[in-house]
């Protein structure tokens, strides 16, 4: 890609020091918005694929009192939903509030894995533009010391500055937006998983209910 003849790299060079902070923000993001692409996107289909059938299979062995192998099944299958479930199936001949703080607290520990490094993004979609900001005032003072150097003014003199501060703002004003998008969008995908869950715990708890007399 090239800007007038010019290479992206060389553009981005022109930027000054502003870009390297913004490079390390970019990267950082991206490794980020990948991993999390992976495990929250790719890990819904996999939940909405899997889970009925998980469900009614643990269901199935537990109403015929087959409580360790349905551990089994659950440690065999892992995922977010098996480890929830073998936390409360540990706890089956607890009472109902051991039980139930079981299934709270796997479901806590899942919830902060989703939302693991998510806080990362939006700290880059906040202050990316600020750096920004920083890189265009040091341009506008590189273009003024060129005035006060040479004695002159004119776009010869001031260009090299000018553009360093408008390329930096555009950096900026980039991994900025793309920080906030990402940081937005996992929040909600992490949203929507965490509501799944709950409403596949919940069933859980109902066929333990049932079976207890809870």
């Amino acid at each position: 890609m090239e800007f007038e003849g010019v290479s992206l790299w060389e553009f981005i060079k022109k930027g000054g020091i502003a870009m390297i902070p913004l490079g390390i923000c970019s990267f950082v993001g991206v490794w980020i918005a990948i991993d999390k692409w992976r495990r929250l996107c790719f890990g819904t289909r996999r939940l909405a694929q899997d889970a009925e059938e998980f469900i009614f299979r643990i269901e199935d062995i537990v109403i015929k009192g087959g409580i360790m192998e349905a551990i089994t099944i659950c440690d065999i299958t892992g995922g977010q939903l098996g480890r929830i479930f073998k936390a409360g199936l540990l706890k089956h001949d607890r009472s109902k509030e051991e039980f139930l703080d079981a299934i709270r607290r796997a479901q806590d520990s899942e919830f902060k894995k989703m939302r693991k490094n998510v806080w990362i993004l939006g700290t880059i979609g906040s202050i990316a533009p600020f750096v920004g900001l920083f890189g265009t005032v040091i341009g506008i003072m590189r273009a003024f010391m060129g005035i006060a150097a040479t004695g002159a003014s004119g776009m010869n003199v001031v260009a090299g500055g000018i553009a360093e501060a408008l390329i930096a703002t555009a950096g900026g004003l980039i991994v900025g937006v793309m920080g906030v998008v990402s940081y937005n969008y996992f929040q909600i995908k992490a949203s929507e998983i965490i509501h799944e869950l709950h409403m596949y715990s919940q069933r859980l708890v109902d066929l333990m209910g049932d079976r207890k007399g809870w």
